[in-house]
């Protein structure tokens, strides 16, 4: 079954992310609709996602990519990173005055590479820093955790952090979309 292997599932799931980099703007906003219905196996989107926060796409665009972030930090909540001593210390600069300080943080913490991994959801927030620099270094770091698959991907059954990722179970109900773009992508 479709659930059981979550293969069709997944290459669904990676279909919408490529649906990211479509030219139409209301084919991105429904792509990142059905993403968002992923729950906690977003995370494996959260590059493409970070990427429609910011930039010139249409303002429905990164609202909806801002909002995407924004619960998956709540669905995250709390981690243990502060648990390990070296991790603990880039978190605590994490929240210096300083960007450059901020942002060497940030790029300390993926070169930790799998070591950082309980602070991803403290470089995930870190994508909205208020420095353009600091948020352009975070944005890599997620990329970078993801390349070493510390976000899970969409072949996976469970998540980064999560439990069993059911995503025919959030795909299903777009095949019956009126928007075909919708329809053609789930």
């Amino acid at each position: 079954s479709i659930g059981a292997s979550c293969g069709p599932a997944a290459v669904c799931a990676q279909r919408l992310v490529e649906a990211l980099g479509d030219r139409d703007w209301e084919v991105q906003f429904v792509a990142l609709e059905a993403i968002r219905g992923l729950g906690a196996a977003v995370a494996p989107a959260l590059p493409e996602v970070f990427r429609k926060m910011f930039g010139d796409q249409e303002p429905p665009v990164n609202e909806m990519a801002r909002q995407i972030h924004a619960e998956y930090l709540k669905m995250r909540g709390k981690t243990s990173a502060e648990k390990v001593p070296e991790v603990a210390r880039l978190l605590r600069r994490l929240a210096d005055k300083s960007w450059e300080v901020r942002k060497e943080a940030i790029q300390d913490l993926a070169e930790f590479g799998l070591g950082a991994a309980a602070a991803v959801p403290h470089l995930v927030m870190s994508v909205l820093d208020e420095d353009f620099d600091a948020s352009v270094a975070a944005t890599k770091a997620v990329e970078r955790m993801h390349e070493l698959g510390v976000l899970g991907s969409f072949d996976e059954r469970v998540p980064e952090g999560g439990s069993p990722v059911k995503l025919v179970e959030g795909l299903m109900p777009l095949l019956d979309e009126e928007d075909p773009r919708v329809s053609l992508h789930a």
